[in-house]
């Protein structure tokens, strides 16, 4: 069981790591600590030779009780957190379709609130939830200066994980958009940090690649990780935010962000929004360009 434990918190350290923090805490703790040890001179003669050791001794044994009281503590919480992601997760169901029903929004929580409602007091009329749900959508886009373009998408929810896949299409004019054209598929999976009406976070990671005219090989096939964040606040409103970072060969990196909203019509969403992206150097931060304009679609939620 403690073997049990320490993977979960293991799982949930390591998500949290990757979602949030670029890992420079540590190497400025590691700078403090070789600071300390080169500044520390110890003083000359026998006597104050033994003392230093003596306080040296002291000193090392309660910075060893202190450190290992930390541990523990740290080990406790994020076991906790372990426990409550864990539960949370197991326990997480869905409704067909966000707002189906009166008194219902879209993810429910009915083995820990011993309901049938969503977790916040409400209700349902006669809905049964699933443990899993999906959607698929479409949208077209024009982008300043890069043109027209059209994205599919597929992607779902079986408790905390789930397959993301999409394609988009690029091309400066409409007219010949069959001859002159970028394409960019992305498949993968999402792993998921939360899920609640009020809001979602995923953390996506897929395989990119880009196909079409004009297409350089640095950029043919990279690695692609970001985040799906949702709300659903009141009927019939969704929210949704899907910021990506694909990295290529040469630290060539392609930055793409989605901000939607749409309107609930049965289990159809009507939304639009603005895409934007942009062309930068993953090692030094330069940009080389950007791009950004309005988009429309509809996604179907099964």
């Amino acid at each position: 069981m403690p073997f049990f434990r320490r993977i979960i918190a293991s799982v949930i350290m390591a998500v949290f790591v990757f979602g949030g923090y670029a890992g420079s805490f540590s190497a400025a703790v590691d700078d403090v600590i070789e600071e300390e040890t080169v500044e520390d001179v110890p003083a000359t003669g026998s006597n104050t030779s033994s003392s230093s050791k003596n306080k040296s001794s002291s000193s090392s044994s309660s910075s060893s009780e202190s450190s290992s009281f930390s541990q523990a503590l740290f080990e406790i919480i994020f076991e906790a957190i372990g426990y409550l992601w864990l539960a949370a997760n197991v326990s997480v169901r869905f409704y067909d379709y966000p707002y189906m029903e009166d008194g219902v929004k879209y993810v429910t929580y009915p083995a820990l609130f011993e309901s049938s409602g969503d977790g916040d007091g409400e209700k349902s009329v006669g809905a049964k939830p699933r443990f899993y749900r999906f959607s698929c959508g479409t949208s077209a886009f024009y982008m300043r200066t890069l043109g027209y373009g059209q994205e599919c998408s597929f992607e779902g929810q079986a408790l905390f994980i789930g397959p993301y896949f999409e394609n988009t299409l690029y091309s400066n004019s409409l007219r010949n958009a069959r001859d002159d054209y970028q394409g960019n598929v992305k498949l993968g999976g999402q792993f998921f940090l939360f899920s609640t009406n009020p809001l979602s976070c995923s953390l996506v990671v897929q395989w990119s690649h880009w196909y079409g005219n004009n297409i350089a090989e640095e950029i043919r096939s990279g690695i692609s990780f970001g985040y799906d964040i949702r709300s659903y606040p009141f009927r019939p409103v969704a929210i949704q935010w899907r910021p990506v970072w694909s990295h290529f060969d040469k630290n060539v990196g392609v930055f793409e962000s989605n901000l939607n909203a749409g309107i609930l019509l049965g289990r159809v969403e009507v939304f639009c929004g603005w895409r934007y992206m942009s062309v930068y150097n993953y090692e030094t931060d330069k940009r080389s360009d950007k791009w950004n304009g309005a988009l429309v679609g509809a996604k179907l939620y099964f």
